[in-house]
């Protein structure tokens, strides 16, 4: 490497030959780089050095020209300029080879994770928090900025999230016009566009729920239940433990329905599995529907409900 390093401060060193030092710099270790760049600054210095005759020389000349007028002045700096970068420019550009080995590049990553139909996946983040995506729910973060400085994702759908605490940089979730700020805790989030909703359901920890519409502010413990109106930017609370365990029903593989109607289950179960079902008779909306349906055999969830409404329900894929 020294021989290249030579012509390379000699300005004869060919394209072949610079392709050549780049690929030796990156494979020598840091140690010996800056033991060779050291090396060649202070022989530098020895081998340019003047001797006291030459200086004073120099320094007549200039003290000559100092006299002749104010331009020569910025003459005898701008030739002073140009020596010291004749003299400083191949080490510097050797000590930015080695510094472009040593700094990583950052490239913008965004991550977008998708469920389908019947489809549910546990996504393990690079903190270690954990979410659950419920059927037809997105997911989305940019790797190279999340955990640095913060942490943040956006979300669509229903999830259950287990966030790991950290309370120097809090987990932010963007959610439509709504923004979920945790540290450490567990809850079920769903918003779906038709409902025009946010529902969050704490099963522990504290969140805080800020509205980008109002700057409306709330925070919940546990037992609690928040539901964000995207009409208005108004946050709700109730205190609901019991509708809690409901709200993550979906991860026991069940629907949970209390008063319901049945147009309202049937359109759950339509979604779910990716079907349309045809009724053979209309029911009253008034009579409505509280039971555990199982998420897992559509078969099954109609033959309690013919049996329950005395109809007969068709499968239309």
């Amino acid at each position: 490497m020294e021989n290249l390093e030579d012509i390379y401060m000699n300005n004869e060193l060919t394209k072949d030959e610079l392709s050549q030092l780049r690929q030796l710099i990156n494979d020598t270790t840091d140690e010996v780089l800056s033991a060779d760049m050291e090396s060649r600054w202070e022989n530098y210095q020895q081998t340019k050095s003047l001797n006291e005759k030459e200086q004073k020389a120099i320094w007549n000349r200039i003290e000559r020209r100092l006299h002749h007028s104010h331009r020569s002045v910025w003459t005898i700096i701008w030739h002073l300029a140009k020596m010291a970068a004749v003299i400083l420019l191949p080490i510097f550009i050797l000590t930015s080879l080695w510094l472009y080995r040593k700094v990583p590049t950052y490239y913008p990553h965004n991550i977008v994770l998708n469920t389908g139909q019947g489809e549910r996946v546990n996504v393990s983040l690079p903190d270690g928090s954990q979410v659950y995506m419920n059927v037809k729910s997105q997911l989305s973060y940019d790797v190279s900025l999340f955990g640095r400085h913060k942490r943040e994702v956006s979300f669509v759908g229903e999830g259950f999230f287990e966030i790991t605490k950290d309370i120097e940089r809090p987990f932010n979730i963007l959610v439509n016009q709504l923004n979920v700020k945790v540290l450490g805790t567990k809850f079920n989030l769903k918003t779906r566009s038709e409902n025009r909703t946010v529902e969050l359901a704490l099963v522990e920890g504290k969140v805080e729920l800020s509205s980008k519409k109002n700057d409306h502010q709330v925070a919940l413990c546990p037992g609690q239940k928040a539901i964000f109106h995207l009409s208005d930017g108004h946050i709700i609370i109730h205190d609901a433990t019991t509708t809690i365990q409901d709200e993550t029903a979906w991860r026991r593989n069940e629907f949970v329905f209390r008063d319901k109607s049945l147009d309202e289950v049937v359109q759950m179960l339509e979604d779910y599995y990716g079907v349309t079902l045809l009724l053979s008779s209309h029911i009253d909306s008034n009579h409505l529907f509280t039971g555990t349906l199982t998420a897992e055999n559509l078969a099954e969830d109609i033959a309690i409900l013919e049996k329950l409404y005395h109809l007969r329900i068709q499968i239309k894929k």
